[in-house]
């Protein structure tokens, strides 16, 4: 077993204790605090939080006025500390982790409002070089959108808006532009 230990995140107007492991990587940080800051979620919004480390961001949205709340890690080190966390605040009922690859895990039909995306964008040479990843999680690949675009590609159909894309819709704003730029001739 991983030795843990508890420590306190502050994500927009909520206090976040979380266990958490000094010694294994994916520790919220200063994206995880922006993404609470830039994202919007309304009543009754379901959320997915891909990427979910520790669920900082899982139980962050939960505990905002959303429906439901899934989260997906591929490391299942990770998945398992984020159980506990959303555990340890009593949001077994609203939060769902998966292990696994971005959408995948998720129940098939599923559409989201709110899309947190918080995946490597390190390329491959600079997050093994400095051991920032284990070999077995996947880098940003060679120029570091190795992740990013795949994950665009897939969550165009995960949206529950194909046509309104709004700025509380972070990635899905990002997709519209990525869907523009496809469209352009670019591959």
């Amino acid at each position: 077993m991983t030795v843990t230990e508890t420590k306190t995140f502050n994500l927009r107007e909520h206090e976040i204790e979380l266990e958490v492991s000094p010694d294994y990587l994916f520790m919220p940080n200063a994206t995880t605090v922006l993404f609470s800051r830039c994202v919007q979620i309304n009543p009754n919004d379901l959320v997915f939080d891909i990427g979910s480390g520790l669920a900082p961001l899982a139980i962050w949205a939960a505990k905002m006025p959303s429906s439901k709340v899934y989260g997906v890690e591929i490391v299942p080190e990770q998945c398992e500390l984020a159980r506990r966390n959303v555990e340890s605040h009593n949001l077994e009922e609203k939060i769902e982790i998966f292990e696994g690859s971005f959408f995948n895990p998720i129940p098939h039909g599923l559409k989201a409002d709110v899309i947190i995306a918080d995946v490597s964008g390190i390329s491959e040479g600079p997050a093994r070089a400095l051991g920032w990843y284990p070999s077995e999680i996947p880098t940003g690949g060679y120029d570091g959108t190795g992740v990013i675009i795949p994950l665009l590609k897939q969550a165009q159909n995960i949206c529950t808006s194909q046509q309104d894309y709004t700025s509380r819709q972070h990635l899905c704003l990002g997709m519209k532009k990525f869907s523009k730029w496809q469209t352009k001739g670019s591959t």
